[in-house]
């Protein structure tokens, strides 16, 4: 079935009553026009009794037609998920999510860590294998407790392996993200090395049509124990701030995405430089990256990234130009 619209003004325009008090929704002649964001036109049609629709969008010469078997429920981000390019069976309001959890595996062609090759005393070059488990808990519809649990070990150079534990508790605000947590690092090689760590964070999501920008703040604390004795991966009460901007743009019906990147690091005795691996305060790098995901199914997600950094000092026995990449596979429930 195809919904037209044939009633036209003497001088060629389309006759419709003012705005009905809504952005970019219109009505008259008992239809609604829809005026779409992001240059993709508008959409012509009406709600029926029961919550059936049918709408045209006459730019892409579509027909939405439909019936919810729920009169509270809305038909929009079932027509809104189409126009967007995804599938009808991703409309799932956050809200309605009361737990999530995620299985993570893949490869790095180098451990980098906040600029630095964090195996650099170990063979420059050492790339590591890891798998992540991530669970996240909806304790209110604006509150949100993740757990994460990290491990990895090194796939060339020395033996090396590494365990980290994770917990963040996050709060929403509008598109506003605020977020605390508590990290446990432990590494093995010649000896055994931990450390703890506090974080707090900002972020917000910007739309611009498809294209979502989110810029993040991120202070990182090290409660210790101190580097220097031997049992610890830097120096306790050392610090990092991290500047970040992620991007997300679909690509193709919410399977193909790009996922663009840029981080720059402050250091606050955290990194060491020069020869004599000296802890210093200052800006430590600058880095770029882009991630391509491919949605397989609801499940399975496959991604490769590639990225760059450049250091603002001689971080110790880093490349100050250094190139990386590599690979992952994630299972959603």
């Amino acid at each position: 079935m195809r919904l037209i619209v044939t009633t036209q003004n003497s001088d060629g325009g389309w006759r419709y009553q003012p705005k009905v008090g809504e952005a970019d929704i219109s009505y008259g002649l008992g239809l609604y026009r829809v005026r779409l964001e992001g240059g993709k036109g508008e959409i012509w049609g009406h709600d029926g009794h029961g919550n059936s629709f049918a709408y045209y969008w006459p730019q892409r010469d579509i027909t939405f037609t439909g019936t919810l078997n729920q009169t509270k429920n809305d038909w929009w981000p079932l027509v809104e998920i189409f126009i967007e390019g995804g599938k009808p069976e991703t409309v799932v309001q956050e809200s309605e999510k009361s737990f999530e959890a995620s299985l993570s595996a893949g490869w790095n062609s180098l451990y980098m860590d906040r600029g630095v090759n964090a195996l650099r005393d170990k063979g420059y070059g050492s790339g590591i294998a890891w798998t992540s488990l991530e669970a996240t808990w909806g304790v209110t519809e604006t509150d949100f407790l993740t757990v994460n649990a990290w491990h990895c070990f090194a796939t060339q150079g020395t033996a090396y392996r590494e365990f980290d534990l994770s917990l963040n508790y996050t709060r929403l605000v509008g598109a506003l993200a605020l977020s605390a947590g508590y990290a446990f690092n432990y590494g093995v090689s010649d000896g055994n090395f931990f450390s703890h760590e506090l974080n707090a964070s900002a972020a917000y999501d910007f739309s611009m049509g498809s294209f979502t920008l989110t810029p993040s703040l991120t202070y990182f604390y090290t409660l210790g124990p101190d580097a220097d004795d031997g049992s610890g991966f830097v120096q306790a009460g050392s610090s990092y701030l991290l500047l970040r901007v992620d991007g997300h743009l679909p690509l193709y019906r919410g399977i193909v995405s790009l996922e663009p990147w840029t981080a720059f690091g402050v250091n606050f005795d955290y990194n060491t430089r020069g020869e004599d691996a000296q802890p210093f305060v200052g800006a430590n790098n600058i880095e770029f990256g882009l991630a391509v995901p491919v949605k397989i199914n609801q499940t399975i997600t496959v991604s490769a990234y590639g990225a760059y950094s450049a250091a603002f000092t001689d971080l110790n026995n880093t490349s100050p130009n250094t190139f990386w990449g590599g690979a992952s596979v994630t299972f959603s429930f």
